[in-house]
């Protein structure tokens, strides 16, 4: 079942998967979503909602989803997850049970240490000069594609608003608490220009 994240949680307001019924370990949700050959095109599929399959394909659940996709990343909410990330060629994506789960319980995995850096998620092992590292690299990534829509903002622009705000929501700077001192400065330095270079492009379509 997904519902809100009730007040005292660590997503308060956001949404969560809770178990309807007992679940004992070995029990797989299927990830529903779009399917992608490979991960060979980032701006194809969402990051947030993306899960690695079988045979190296990519899972979407941002257009269309099951509740498997509101299974969120364990780090502060507990201990450790109840679940884990699986793949198989029947299923492509799913999550499977690794222990068991009561009625009304949180489904929780560990979304690993490589997705929760691309995507300013805290994890445990990650150390403090790799999450610098991350937050650093993806807003050079947004930078070098923000100059390719500022270059095209002097044609057609069917779609570049759509493609606009899907970058400014990658540009946005979580877990500033987590970066070393001078990761922050250069981070927020960094989204500061990205920010004004934003506005100048909205104000031109």
């Amino acid at each position: 079942v997904v519902e809100e994240c009730p007040a005292g949680h660590c997503l308060f307001g956001e949404l969560r998967c809770i178990a309807r019924r007992a679940m004992t370990p070995g029990i797989r949700l299927t990830y529903a979503g779009e399917l992608y050959a490979s991960d060979a095109d980032h701006l194809l599929y969402s990051s947030t909602y993306s899960l690695q399959g079988a045979a190296g394909m990519i899972v979407d659940g941002s257009t269309y989803c099951n509740e498997a996709a509101f299974i969120n990343h364990y780090h502060g909410i507990d201990s450790e997850p109840n679940c884990a990330i699986d793949a198989c060629a029947t299923v492509v994506a799913a999550i499977r049970v690794t222990r068991p789960i009561e009625i009304g319980e949180e489904l929780l995995v560990d979304y690993g240490l490589e997705y929760c850096l691309r995507n300013q998620l805290p994890h445990p092992s990650a150390p403090p000069w790799a999450r610098d590292f991350a937050a650093l690299s993806r807003l050079a990534e947004v930078s070098k594609q923000l100059s390719a829509l500022e270059h095209e903002a002097a044609g057609p622009q069917p779609l570049l608003r759509l493609r606009l705000d899907k970058l400014q929501a990658l540009a946005e700077l979580r877990l500033q608490e987590e970066l070393t001192e001078e990761g922050r400065i250069n981070a927020l330095d960094m989204h500061r220009e990205l920010a004004n270079r934003f506005d100048a492009l909205l104000a031109k379509i």
